[in-house]
Order: C-alpha cells, then structure tokens, then sequence
C-alpha cells in the first residue's frame, strides 16, 4: 500500500533540467555596496573605555589638514 505524500518527501531533479546561473555580476554589485575600510598610520593604538563608551586616540593630528578640513576629522559630529 502506497504513503500519502508529505510535504517534507525528498526529490532529485533530472540532469538535464539542471542548469547553472551566472551570479558573478549580482556578487560584485553586493561588493561594491560594503567596500571595506583600511586606516593608515596609526603609531598610538587607539583605547576604549567601554564604561563611558568613549574611545580615546592619542595620535598626533597634521595641523594643516586640520585647519583646512576640520569636519573630516569628526564625521560622526551632528551639523548644526
């Protein structure tokens, strides 16, 4: 006597209906969304104080990149 079927039967498609995707330009469209980032020039490792969820970088600042672009130094600072 024949199983009803359940929804959880295992099945195998024929070969030939099998057929490969090219995904390479999807995957490279989702790299280019999380590029990731590298920082240079770090002597002084920078602390972190989880209790007052501060970080602390102690390493020196170029003046003249300072006074000529301030704001790149504290991107995350709200603009008023």
């Amino acid at each position: 006597m024949a199983q009803a079927p359940t929804g959880l039967q295992r099945f195998s498609l024929p070969p030939q209906l099998i057929t490969a995707m090219d995904v390479s330009g999807v995957l490279e469209a989702h790299k280019q969304k999380f590029k990731s980032v590298s920082v240079e020039g770090k002597v002084i490792p920078v602390e972190y104080d989880l209790g007052l969820l501060a970080a602390y970088d102690q390493n020196p600042v170029e003046e003249a990149e300072l006074k000529y672009e301030p704001l790149s130094f504290c991107p995350a600072l709200p603009c008023f």
